[in-house]
Order: structure tokens, then sequence, then C-alpha cells
């Protein structure tokens, strides 16, 4: 019985320690998306005055050549919209929330299978 008390509490000191852990990786992550977040708005705000204000002030400087101008700003803001999109894409392939949970319950269960 009194083996059976030592496991009983150790199974309960184990899943409340990896409940703390989770709570606070999802603290963690909460944070770290709300700053992205920001972070974000941001960027799209700043990073679209700034291509107005480029653009604007290019094909007031090449007015004579404005068409031409403009078609070479598009091609690269079309390039750099795409390119960022891919680095992106790629970030968000390798975000794994929750990693430090997922490790320990890894080992948890690697334990468990060694020792029956």
């Amino acid at each position: 019985m009194s083996s059976l008390g030592r496991v009983a509490r150790l199974v309960l000191a184990t899943l409340s320690n990896r409940t703390e852990l989770l709570l606070v990786e999802a603290q963690e992550e909460r944070q770290r998306l709300l700053q992205a977040l920001l972070l974000v708005a941001i960027l799209v705000t700043a990073g679209t005055l700034s291509l107005v204000v480029v653009t604007f002030t290019v094909v007031a400087v090449l007015w004579e050549q404005r068409v031409p101008t403009l078609v070479v700003l598009s091609l690269v803001y079309i390039a750099a919209t795409t390119v960022a999109f891919f680095r992106l894409r790629r970030q968000m392939r390798g975000w794994q929330a929750f990693g430090a949970t997922i490790d320990e319950l890894q080992k948890d269960r690697e334990w468990l299978k060694e020792n029956p």
C-alpha cells in the first residue's frame, strides 16, 4: 500500500510540475504573440506610409519618365512582398509553441517505457 501511495504522490507531483510548466509557457507565448502583433501593426503602418512617400518622391523627381518609373517601383514592391511572404511562411513552419512542455512529456513517456 505504501508503494502505491508513493506512486500516486509521484504521479500527482509530476502532473503538477508539468501543468505549471505549461502555464508558464502559455503566458510566454501569449506575450510573444502580442509583441509580434504590435510590431507587425507598426511595421505595416510605417512601411505603407514610407512606400507612398518614396513613390511620390521618385515619380516627382523623374516626372518625364513617370510610367517606366512606376513600372520599376511596382516590380520592386512585388519582389519585396514575395520575399517577405516566403520568409514568413518558412518562419511559421518552424514555430513550435510549448517546446519545453512537450520535451518534458516526451522524457516522461520514455521513462515510463523503461520502468514499467
